[in-house]
């Protein structure tokens, strides 16, 4: 019993300063660049997603964070409105330690509707700790 007083304290200390589970967070803002509102779908991430996405009305951006599983991060969704554009991004980080470019950062972005649509996936900037390998990422749907 003395054990779990003095163990949960500071178990529950480690876990409010967060300095022993750092995991990875993508921040990502869709933008919609259409005429019309644009819905998501078929989301599917690693870890958990805040807030949940939702349509985004012409013109307009939302934003979004996707925090991950310890170093490692992994999002994909589609956005698609009712004049057959729709866009497929994705966007992930890994630790793959090495020195010189510790973390990686892959995006994509393909228009896979029935009507074509620009669609990019921008790298925003890129945390100074390669610990975690956290980013920011802009999608935009044209």
């Amino acid at each position: 019993m003395k054990l779990i007083k003095i163990a949960l304290p500071a178990a529950l200390l480690l876990l409010a300063s967060g300095a022993a589970f750092a995991s990875a967070q993508i921040n990502i803002t869709a933008t919609n660049n259409t005429t019309t509102t644009v819905t998501p779908s078929n989301a599917n991430y690693a870890g958990y997603v805040t807030p949940l996405p939702a349509q985004i009305i012409a013109s307009q951006s939302q934003s979004y964070t996707n925090v991950g599983l310890g170093n490692v991060t992994s999002f994909h969704i589609d956005y698609s409105n009712t004049a057959g554009k729709k866009c497929h991004f994705d966007a992930a980080s890994f630790n793959q330690s090495t020195p010189t470019s510790p973390c990686l950062y892959p995006v994509a972005a393909k228009s896979t509707g029935g009507t074509y649509a620009t669609c990019t996936a921008t790298i925003t900037s890129v945390s100074s700790n390669p610990a975690n390998c956290s980013f920011s990422v802009t999608f935009t749907i044209r």
